[in-house]
């Protein structure tokens, strides 16, 4: 049996931030590769394998679909199937992992109006939106000590094309800047937890029409848009830079 205390597969512009938040708390992760089908990519070690905390912070491609009878084919989110592989890894007893966190996102409940939280059921029609809510049930049955983290639109350094306030005129924004969510996130792996556990992560804020309100229910402005927009209420408000207690 060989055992990796810390793993991530991701390290782009999110990842990277996590894994470094994590080696500088003396967690540092390894990285290590998702193969669609055939699951985690291991290093030549003596199975089996048991993993700490794997973090997936993984931004598929989207592909495309065949379908019978020449007809064209259809997108395909790069999320379906994806951790099909894993979780036969796990069932042949190959790989155990202790704690299994994943970075989803708020497009799980694209078809939801009104006040949203981490607690609200999923609800979407889209391949993207359908793919992930697939994965996220994927993760449960990977690892019974499970976290999902949903984040809203990302934006600062790298994502700079993300301008919540600035698009806000159309319809209302939500986001996070990416320094902060992945502070919180890797803060949530470190805590221990049991059990299937959800994380709705935005800064707290809605932005609307360029105007900036608290996420609060009780807010006047925004109990009249919750009535026909979708609004977030985060389980983890994270701001940039991150206020003092």
């Amino acid at each position: 049996m060989t055992d990796l205390p810390w793993v991530i597969c991701g390290q782009g512009r999110l990842g990277g931030r996590i894994a470094a938040i994590l080696a500088a708390t003396g967690n540092s992760p390894q990285p290590l590769r998702l193969v669609r089908g055939s699951g985690l990519q291991l290093p030549p070690l003596k199975l089996p394998v048991t993993i700490g905390t794997l973090i997936l912070c993984l931004v598929p491609r989207d592909g495309q679909s065949p379908q019978a009878d020449g007809q064209p084919q259809r997108a395909s989110s790069g999320w379906a199937g994806l951790l099909d592989g894993l979780l036969a890894q796990v069932q042949r007893g190959e790989l155990q992992i202790q704690q299994l966190v994943q970075v989803s996102s708020t497009a799980v409940y694209e078809d939801c109006v009104g006040w949203v939280s981490a607690d609200t059921p999923t609800a979407g029609h889209s391949e993207r939106a359908l793919a992930l809510i697939e994965a996220e049930q994927r993760v449960r049955q990977i690892a019974a000590n499970s976290l999902v983290v949903r984040l809203t639109g990302l934006y600062g350094p790298g994502y700079e094309r993300y301008q919540p306030q600035a698009m806000s005129h159309d319809k209302p924004r939500m986001g996070v800047d990416v320094r902060a969510a992945a502070a919180v996130i890797a803060r949530l792996a470190r805590q221990e937890g049991t059990g299937p556990r959800t994380a709705l992560v935005t800064d707290g804020q809605i932005y609307h029409q360029g105007q900036l309100f608290a996420a609060d229910p009780a807010l006047p402005p925004l109990a009249a848009l919750a009535k026909r927009e979708r609004l977030l209420l985060p389980s983890h408000a994270a701001s940039w830079p991150p206020t003092k207690p």
